[in-house]
Formats: C-alpha cells, sequence, structure tokens
C-alpha cells in the first residue's frame, strides 16, 4: 500500500489534540515526521512552526539536515531560518546580530522565491532590537505584499500573524 503523507501543519494539529498532556510524545513524533518527511513543502512548513513554537533544538536538526538537502528552496530555507535561530537562541548580541544578517543577505543572490520571506524577518527582526522602529514599519509593511500573495494558507497565516506582532 502506499503512504500519504499529511501535511506537517495537519500533523501537529492531530498530535496536539490527541495528546495534549504529552508533550514529550509531540516532540519526538515531530521529530520523526521531519526525519522521515518526502514532500519537501512540508519542511518548509516545518521550519516556520518550529521557530514559530521556540523549539529551539527541532529547529537546529532541521535547519542542519536540509542544509545538505538535494532541494535549492529547502536549502534557501535552511539558511534564512538559520538566522532566526540565531536571534532566538540567544547567544550573540543585537549588534553582532544585525551585522551578521545584512552579510547573510548581501551574500544571498536576488532571490523571487519565498525563502527571502523569513529572510526578510531577520533584517526586521534586527532593526527592531536595535529600537529602529521606523525601518521596522517600513519593511514590515513592504513585506506584506509579498505575504499577501502566498499560496501556502499556513506560511502566508503565520508570517501574517508575525507582521501583526511587528506593527502592534
Amino acid at each position: 500500500t502506499r503512504k500519504r503523507e499529511f501535511d506537517f501543519y495537519i500533523y501537529t494539529e492531530i498530535l496536539n489534540m490527541l495528546y495534549p498532556h504529552d508533550y514529550n510524545f509531540r516532540k519526538t513524533e515531530v521529530l520523526k515526521y521531519c526525519e522521515e518527511a518526502k514532500r519537501k513543502v512540508n519542511l518548509r512548513i516545518a521550519f516556520e512552526y518550529l521557530d514559530m513554537c521556540g523549539e529551539l533544538d527541532l529547529l537546529q536538526y532541521l535547519i542542519d539536515k536540509e542544509k545538505e538537502s538535494n532541494n535549492k528552496l529547502n536549502r534557501k530555507f535552511a539558511n534564512a531560518y538559520e538566522l532566526l535561530h540565531l536571534r532566538n537562541a540567544g547567544n550573540m548580541n543585537t549588534q553582532t546580530f544585525l551585522k551578521t544578517v545584512k552579510k547573510k543577505m548581501e551574500q544571498r543572490k536576488s532571490t523571487d522565491d519565498i525563502s527571502k520571506i523569513p529572510m526578510d524577518f531577520s533584517l526586521i527582526y534586527a532593526f527592531f532590537d536595535h529600537r529602529n522602529y521606523n525601518l521596522v514599519s517600513e519593511y514590515t509593511n513592504d513585506l506584506l505584499s509579498q505575504i499577501k500573495k502566498m499560496k501556502n494558507p499556513f506560511l502566508r497565516s503565520s508570517y501574517e500573524l508575525r507582521t501583526m506582532e511587528l506593527l502592534a
């Protein structure tokens, strides 16, 4: 029989409904899913989900795994979410983070794909950490038009939530 792969977000919702009080089980199952996922789009969704949930160890695993992916877009996502992970892990000061983000953005070839969005969020968060709220507002509003065009409903919704938090 052929196995059908659940969409990542649906899978996590099922886990949350069936095992609301068993965090370790849910975490283990999400890790297994990331190890075995065949559809690359599910791993791109997993990046955002894990980052938004603060699952830094699982996010680091996925970053390391997808940096070696045969899928170019997933490699780009790994690099973009690596910046978000650096910020959330709190292992560098705000000035170093801003310099790191700017350097990565300079190295990035012009990209039209959706991996640009999490990379741009890193820059916006760096501005936020420096209390440069005018740039936060400007860049966030520019990003909103790109987000609204996204086809994936989970990523679009999650990125819109990020923008609402930044503009609040």
